[in-house]
């Protein structure tokens, strides 16, 4: 995964994350209009210089809960766990020869007729593959929130037990967890966290190397599946 490939997707899978409101900041409620008279109950100001005193105009919560949005990560690196031992695999022999899924026009012909949903939930979804890709996304998108580009200067050798390497992978988030702990600002914990997102993202990325996973097509298929309103789920 090249380093231009991960700032697409950092940049996509945060616009997600935004476009279904899990980003809103909780004074304006992600419409950024302030009260512009507090006598008059649901009456706000919609002139241009009228900003929001908490997010400042941007409609994004500047004090998201990190902790929550690492638990999310360490959430999907179990649930591929599970999946993998329940033996969920990915069916995309099925798709790429039935229906030519992913190859180019046909993906997205499958999104526009609403038929992709349906192939998707059938074929990859919870699957172990569908799993890592949702741990990816969602340090692409903590990585988006802090602004950050994650350093990937470490090199690992995964191993041929998959439980161990998970094992390792929550490891490696969890060095992020002492951060929590310091008062830290935004800019402050987003320097530190470019090194140890790189970490995990080159850890895993090495992994699905070394098991043969083509990791990039099942986030741009999770991806397209997680657009809002694209299945009537926010996340």
């Amino acid at each position: 995964m090249t380093e231009e490939k991960i700032k697409q997707y950092i940049k996509e899978a945060h616009q997600n994350a935004v476009d279904k409101g899990l980003y809103d900041c909780p004074e304006c409620g992600g419409i950024c209009l302030m009260k512009y008279h507090l006598d008059i109950p649901n009456y706000y100001s919609q002139r241009p210089d009228d900003k929001c005193r908490t997010c400042k105009g941007t409609v994004i919560d500047p004090n998201k809960n990190i902790g929550e949005l690492l638990q999310r990560v360490n959430e999907s690196i179990c649930l591929a766990g599970i999946a993998h031992r329940r033996g969920r695999f990915a069916d995309w022999d099925n798709l790429e020869k039935q229906f030519n899924f992913y190859t180019g026009s046909a993906f997205k012909h499958w999104q526009k007729v609403g038929g992709f949903a349906t192939l998707y939930e059938q074929n990859i979804k919870d699957t172990f593959e569908d799993e890592i890709a949702d741990v990816f996304i969602r340090l692409f998108d903590l990585c988006g929130y802090l602004e950050i580009e994650p350093e990937l200067l470490n090199s690992y050798n995964p191993s041929e037990n998959i439980g161990s390497d998970l094992l390792r992978a929550t490891m490696i988030v969890s060095q992020l967890w002492p951060l929590l702990r310091l008062d830290l600002d935004r800019k402050e914990i987003a320097k530190e966290y470019s090194f140890a997102s790189g970490d995990i993202i080159k850890f895993l990325s090495d992994f699905c190397q070394h098991h043969n996973i083509p990791i990039e097509k099942h986030i741009d298929a999770k991806m397209a599946y997680d657009k809002p309103n694209q299945h009537g789920k926010d996340y």
